[in-house]
Formats: structure tokens, sequence, C-alpha cells
């Protein structure tokens, strides 16, 4: 449904991609050099993808170590209210640099705000959950009195941003995007 678009330098791609980026639930652009080859092998030689998305503060809840000497993922937290809340794991990052309730710059492509209104009393509220998606450690250099994200904050900046995503899982059994 996108069309192709060639562009003869910096300046054409730059303007296509923010054009592309515009379109209502795009997720940015994926960039060939002309003559580049899709293989099996997954090598993508002449190929970059620009994606739509957003930062947050979290907290490095846990380290999890890989098979890889060196190598954790890090299970990172934001507050719900005054309570830290997972939100998912790090890709892989260097664990000498990272540690336990550390905080850390984050870049994600979505925010998902679950809603689950299954078992839910007449007078009780709906469990609540949240996740991120493709999130990456950009930093373990946090500015000096940064705070941890907050959920009322990133719903925000994630609608304004164009990657926020609520799943409602209502008790019909039935789920329902809002984008």
């Amino acid at each position: 449904m996108i069309p192709h678009t060639p562009d003869a330098n910096k300046e054409g791609l730059k303007a296509t991609t923010e054009r592309l980026g515009k379109i209502p639930f795009s997720e940015g652009n994926v960039a060939k050099m002309a003559g580049s080859v899709y293989n099996l092998e997954g090598i993508r030689s002449g190929w970059v993808k620009f994606r739509i998305n957003s930062t947050l503060t979290a907290k490095v809840l846990e380290e999890i170590k890989t098979s890889t000497p060196g190598i954790a993922n890090l299970e990172l937290g934001i507050l719900l209210n005054e309570e830290l809340v997972p939100v998912g794991k790090s890709f892989n990052v260097k664990s000498e640099m990272y540690a336990k309730g550390q905080l850390v710059r984050v870049e994600y492509e979505t925010f998902i705000h679950q809603i689950d209104e299954t078992g839910k009393s007449e007078n009780s509220l709906p469990k609540e959950s949240f996740s991120l998606w493709a999130p990456r450690v950009l930093s373990e250099d946090v500015i000096n009195g940064t705070q941890i994200s907050n959920t009322k904050e990133l719903i925000q900046s994630a609608i304004k941003d164009r990657v926020y995503q609520q799943k409602v899982i209502s008790n019909a059994g039935k789920s329902f995007y809002i984008a």
C-alpha cells in the first residue's frame, strides 16, 4: 500500500522518511540501497530501518545473565502511582555496566497499556499492566536528579509520540486494541 520512493540523496531520504512516519499507524521506514539483496541468512547489507520510537527512564529491577559471558538482559521497571511495576526486559547489554536499582535511559517502539476487566467486580478497578515493545538501553549514565518515568506521564508522551497502544480485555472475553 505504501509506494516505493527512490531518493537521490540524504535530503530526499530524510523528507521521505518524515513523510512516511506521519502516515497513521506507520512504524517508520525501511530504506534500501539500490541493488541491495534480501537473503535468507538475515544479512541486510545496504538496509537501514528508521523506526518511530520514544524514550523513558526506568529502574533496573533485575539483571538476568545470558549464556554469553559478560552479557545480560535487564528487567526494567517504571512507577504506577508510587509502586514500581515491571515493563519487560531489555535487549542484551554489557553486564558490568549495570546493577540492580540503577536508573537507565531506554528507547522503545511501543508503550503497551493492558486493561484486564475479566474477573472485575462491580465496584473494583480492572487490572492494569504495562510493557514495552523493543526496549533498548541507551545509556547507563542518567543525569543526576532524573526521576523514574511514571505511567501517567508515559501514556501522555507515548500518545504524543504516536507509540501508545491500549489493549482492553473485557468480561465477555473480547480484546480491543486502541492505538
